[in-house]
Protein backbone atom coordinates (compact mmCIF):
# COMPACT_ATOMS: atom_id res chain seq x y z
CA UNK A 1 0.00 0.00 0.00
CA UNK A 2 2.99 2.32 0.37
CA UNK A 3 5.16 3.97 3.01
CA UNK A 4 2.46 6.53 3.99
CA UNK A 5 -1.06 5.17 4.31
CA UNK A 6 -4.35 6.74 5.42
CA UNK A 7 -5.80 4.75 8.33
CA UNK A 8 -8.69 4.93 10.79
CA UNK A 9 -7.87 4.98 14.49
CA UNK A 10 -10.43 3.85 17.10
CA UNK A 11 -13.64 5.84 16.82
CA UNK A 12 -13.03 6.22 13.05
CA UNK A 13 -10.59 9.06 13.67
CA UNK A 14 -8.56 9.46 10.44
CA UNK A 15 -4.76 9.44 10.60
CA UNK A 16 -1.69 8.60 8.56
CA UNK A 17 0.57 5.61 9.22
CA UNK A 18 4.19 6.17 8.22
CA UNK A 19 6.37 3.10 7.79
CA UNK A 20 9.91 2.71 6.64
CA UNK A 21 13.00 4.72 7.44
CA UNK A 22 12.98 6.92 4.32
CA UNK A 23 9.35 8.00 4.74
CA UNK A 24 9.77 8.58 8.48
CA UNK A 25 12.84 10.79 7.91
CA UNK A 26 10.97 12.78 5.26
CA UNK A 27 8.01 13.34 7.59
CA UNK A 28 10.22 14.33 10.52
CA UNK A 29 12.16 16.79 8.35
CA UNK A 30 9.04 18.43 6.87
CA UNK A 31 8.33 21.67 8.70
CA UNK A 32 4.71 21.69 7.45
CA UNK A 33 3.90 18.55 9.44
CA UNK A 34 3.17 18.90 13.14
CA UNK A 35 2.13 16.74 16.05
CA UNK A 36 0.80 19.80 17.84
CA UNK A 37 -2.96 19.18 18.20
CA UNK A 38 -3.61 22.91 17.80
CA UNK A 39 -3.14 22.32 14.05
CA UNK A 40 -5.52 19.34 13.91
CA UNK A 41 -8.98 20.48 12.82
CA UNK A 42 -10.78 17.45 14.29
CA UNK A 43 -9.25 18.32 17.66
CA UNK A 44 -9.81 22.07 17.56
CA UNK A 45 -13.39 21.65 16.31
CA UNK A 46 -14.15 19.31 19.23
CA UNK A 47 -14.89 16.32 16.99
CA UNK A 48 -12.46 14.14 18.95
CA UNK A 49 -14.24 13.39 22.22
CA UNK A 50 -12.56 13.82 25.61
CA UNK A 51 -13.07 10.09 26.28
CA UNK A 52 -11.35 9.01 23.03
CA UNK A 53 -9.21 5.93 23.88
CA UNK A 54 -6.07 7.50 22.38
CA UNK A 55 -6.46 10.94 23.98
CA UNK A 56 -3.10 10.52 25.71
CA UNK A 57 -1.43 10.61 22.27
CA UNK A 58 -2.51 14.20 21.65
CA UNK A 59 -3.62 15.90 24.87
CA UNK A 60 -0.30 16.19 26.75
CA UNK A 61 1.77 19.31 26.14
CA UNK A 62 5.42 18.30 25.90
CA UNK A 63 8.42 18.45 23.55
CA UNK A 64 6.85 15.79 21.30
CA UNK A 65 3.79 17.91 20.58
CA UNK A 66 5.38 21.38 20.69
CA UNK A 67 6.46 23.34 17.61
CA UNK A 68 9.27 25.77 16.85
CA UNK A 69 10.81 27.74 19.70
CA UNK A 70 8.73 25.95 22.33
CA UNK A 71 9.92 22.56 21.01
CA UNK A 72 13.55 23.75 21.06
CA UNK A 73 13.18 25.08 24.63
CA UNK A 74 11.74 21.80 25.89
CA UNK A 75 14.23 19.68 23.96
CA UNK A 76 17.36 21.48 25.15
CA UNK A 77 17.61 19.76 28.57
CA UNK A 78 17.52 16.27 26.98
CA UNK A 79 20.16 16.87 24.30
Amino acid sequence: MGPVVRIALPGDVPAWAVTGNRAARAVLADSTISKNPDHWRLWTDGRVPADWPLISWVAPRNMFTADGVEHQRLREPVK
